[in-house]
Order: structure tokens, then C-alpha cells, then sequence
């Protein structure tokens, strides 16, 4: 409907299609059939099995009636067991599996994950999509696009990228040429031919590795789902083009083009410390934020003692390099750091893409000894989406304070409970049921 073309979209008519019917009416979706000139392009959509084709020998041969019945810009998708259309098949079922691959208009098979038949929570789907004829290849240069989504929520990124992959796989040398798939990979259809098992086999999980890119939104969507109710704001939205990366640069560099400037820390003296006045941040705070806040300096004294001396401003990194990289951003200012510990200011002018938080994000991933600091890589962002992110891990940084509060508060009151009881001072409602429903 976007493009404006006449599409005539059909669906079985019969009971067990009366739920694809209403799906695609609720997506206002329209079902209307054009006159069948024999020129308008046909979109056939079937759901298999059926009462008329239960085995896989009746799903495959319903899928190679769907893919003879097609004309020159039709297109078809076909959903059904994985064990028909991708699995191992063997004898006349894969001779028929076979025929409708030699057509060469088959151009992606995916394999769904499990839990896409609510009767059947186990059962694994498999989808085909069909399209116009690789009329101008031969079958050695026929390619088909394959994925395996097994262990992939189909959450709204990953159903976006899987729809971008297919839509390329339907298009013309050129159009496979320019897009990078997420999902698919594109195999040769004689290979798929002279295949004896499964047309598409488990892809290997890689394990300790950083994320690709075009991975991200698809992670970003399952850890928002696994966040449940605790999920922050609104979703963040997919991109649909990449904005502009500004490169990771060394802190030397940043330095040198004055987006970030060093200060060192001041040399205290234990006398100096008190329990009253400016906060202290000391080094081997940096393990514990918690910790910060309970050293003080008088002001006054400080001055005096100290009169070159600076205090932080909101938003400096206040970090350490040894004897592990530690690094904490100051929200509030106003406080005395203590050497060995350093600070990072960003220029508030000229940020250069630079975020507190991502700032010391990077310091703790860092490595190296004590002298390699300068040699650091921090990650920046581009100016647009700078002021969105960092009030987005600030409210993220918020939470988690909250939840790590909770969770000592639950920690403190699960001790106090048990020892209460333990000593008998205190007695808990269910006691008497408990004690009639144990044996005696």
C-alpha cells in the first residue's frame, strides 16, 4: 500500500485460516481481491499443517502447489513445522523439498524459534519466502538466504532486521550487494540442492565476545524485556540508518585538543582529616562509592594548607590507576580529591562528544600499569545524542542506587528476623499454623 500498488492478497478460505484473516485485519491490513488480469501481483500467505495436509509429505507437497501456481511478480509465504521445511527429510519428501528450491524462486528460509504455537510451546516453526524467478542466473549462481533464529526472541528489533534481510533477499544483485545483513547469510542454492540434511543448520554461539553492532538493538530489546516493569522510560528506537560515529580517542589526544583537562589531587596530611566540613575522596574509595562522604577536611584549614588547591565541579571523574583502574563521577562538586586519586575535567565549551559516565565506564574497562593512563581509550558520542544519553544513565545510575538500597535494607531485615526469632524476642503469625501442621 505504500508504494501504491494494486496487490491482490490471498489468504485460504477456510476455517483454519479464519486466524490469519483476523490478524491481518487488525493490523488493518486489507483483504480485497483485484481483477485477475493475469498481470496484477499476487501475495500468497498459508499456514501449514492443515486437516488436508498434515505429514510432511502433504506439507511439502502444498508448498510445491503454492510455488507452481505463482506467476511472473507473485509472492508467496509459507509457515509450518521446521521439521518439513528446514530439517533432515529424506526419500521422495526431499526430492519434492528439492523441486521447489530447482524453481529458483525460493529466496530466504528461516528457522523460527520455539514457542510461536501456543499449543504447542516446543514445536519450532520454519518460514519460506518466494518470489519473482532468478530467470537471469543460472542455478550454480542462485543464492538463497538462510537464518536461524532458534535462540532469538522475535522482539521488535529483531522482527525489523529479520524484514530488512528478507526484503533485500528479494531484490536484485545489486540490492544484496548493498546491505548488511543481521540475520541471514546467503547460500548458494546448488548447495542447498545437494544437501542431505538440514537446509538450515544451528548457527554456533559465540560466548566472551563484545556485541556486534547490528547485534545491539536486538540485546537492547531482550534485556529491556528482562527488566520487566523496571524498564526506564520509553524504548529506545531503532535507527533507520546509522547516525554519524564520532571515533574513540586516547585521553593524551583528547587532552592535546583540550576536550578534557587533568587535574591532580592534594597531598593530605592525617591530621588534616576530620569529621566535619568538605567531602575527601580518596583512593581506595573509588572501590565503594558508598564510602565516599564519611572523611572530611575544615575548610578553612584547607585553604590555608593548601591555597593552589582546587575543588571539583559536577561532573568530574574523580579516578585511580593503581593498583586497579577505579573511577567515580562527582554529582554535586565541592570536594577535596586525595592524592593519589586525579581528576578528569571535561570542557564544558568544547565536550567533543565526551559523557562523564562513559568516561568512567571506559577507565574501569581499561588496562595497563599505573603510567599507561594517558594511552586509555575513551568511547564519544555524537552531539545530537549526547545530552539524551547521559540523562538516561543518570536515571539508570538512579535506580540502581535505589534497588542496591532495597536490597541492604532486605539484607539488614532478613538478619534482624532470624535472629529475633532465634532468641525467641520475636514471633512470626503463621507460628501456630506451622507448629499444628508439623508431625508430631
Amino acid at each position: 500500500a505504500q508504494a501504491r500498488d494494486d496487490l491482490d492478497l490471498r489468504v485460504t478460505l477456510n476455517s483454519e485460516r479464519r486466524d490469519i484473516r483476523r490478524r491481518l485485519l487488525c493490523e488493518q491490513i486489507l483483504l480485497h481481491t483485484v481483477d485477475d488480469d493475469g498481470h496484477h501481483a499476487r501475495l500468497f500467505i498459508d499456514r501449514l499443517p492443515t486437516a488436508a495436509a498434515s505429514s510432511t509429505a502433504e506439507i511439502l507437497q502444498a508448498l510445491d502447489d503454492v510455488a507452481l501456481s505463482m506467476r511472473e511478480n507473485d509472492r508467496a509465504m509459507v509457515i509450518a513445522p521446521a521439521s518439513a521445511l528446514t530439517d533432515a527429510v529424506r526419500g521422495s519428501d526431499a526430492g519434492v523439498r528439492a523441486d521447489v528450491l530447482r524453481s529458483g524462486r525460493v529466496r530466504a528460509i528461516v528457522k523460527l524459534p520455539a514457542g510461536l504455537v501456543q499449543s504447542a510451546p516446543r514445536a519450532q516453526l520454519a518460514l519460506w519466502v518466494l518470489g519473482r524467478e532468478a530467470a537471469d542466473l543460472s542455478l550454480a549462481d542462485r543464492c538463497t538466504a538462510v537464518a536461524d533464529l532458534t535462540g532469538m526472541p522475535l522482539t521488535a528489533a529483531a522482527r525489523t532486521d529479520l524484514v530488512s534481510d528478507v526484503r533485500a533477499a528479494m531484490g536484485h544483485a545489486r540490492d544484496v550487494r548493498a546491505h548488511s545483513f543481521r540475520f541471514t547469510r546467503l547460500v548458494r542454492t546448488s548447495s542447498l540442492l545437494a544437501s542431505s540434511g538440514a537446509l538450515v543448520p544451528r548457527q554456533a554461539v559465540a560466548r566472551g565476545r563484545e556485541p556486534a553492532v547490528q547485534d545491539l538493538p536486538v540485546l537492547l530489546d531482550m534485556a529491556r524485556r528482562e527488566l520487566g516493569d523496571d524498564a526506564p522510560g520509553p524504548a529506545p528506537i531503532v535507527a533507520s540508518s546509522p547516525s554519524p560515529v564520532v571515533a574513540a580517542a586516547t585521553i593524551e589526544t583528547l587532552i592535546a585538543e583540550q576536550h578534557l583537562h587533568v587535574r591532580p589531587g592534594t597531598r593530605l596530611e592525617a591530621h588534616e582529616l576530620g569529621d566535619a566540613g568538605l567531602v575527601v575522596v580518596d583512593a581506595g574509595e573509588l572501590d565503594d562509592a558508598a564510602t565516599i562522604g564519611t572523611t572530611h577536611v575544615d575548610p578553612f584549614a584547607f585553604a590555608a594548607a593548601h591555597p593552589s588547591a582546587q575543588l571539583t565541579q559536577a561532573g568530574d571523574i574523580i579516578f585511580r590507576t593503581a593498583p586497579t583502574p577505579r573511577a567515580w563521577v562527582d554529582p554535586d562538586g565541592s570536594k577535596v580529591v586525595a592524592s593519589p586519586a586525579r581528576v578528569l575535567r571535561i570542557d564544558s565549551a568544547d565536550p567533543g562528544g565526551l559523557i562523564p559516565e562513559l568516561v568512567a565506564a571506559d577507565i574501569e574497562h581499561s588496562s595497563g600499569g599505573a603510567g599507561s593512563w594517558r594511552r586509555w581509550t575513551l568511547r564519544r558520542v555524537s552531539p545530537p545524542a549526547r545530552l539524551a544519553l547521559r540523562a538516561a544513565l543518570a536515571d539508570l545510575a538512579a535506580r540502581r542506587e535505589a534497588l542496591a538500597r532495597r536490597i541492604e535494607a532486605l539484607d539488614t531485615y532478613s538478619e534482624l528476623l532470624a535472629a529475633g526469632v532465634v532468641a525467641g524476642r520475636v514471633s512470626l503469625a503463621d507460628d501456630a499454623a506451622d507448629s499444628a501442621s508439623e508431625p508430631q
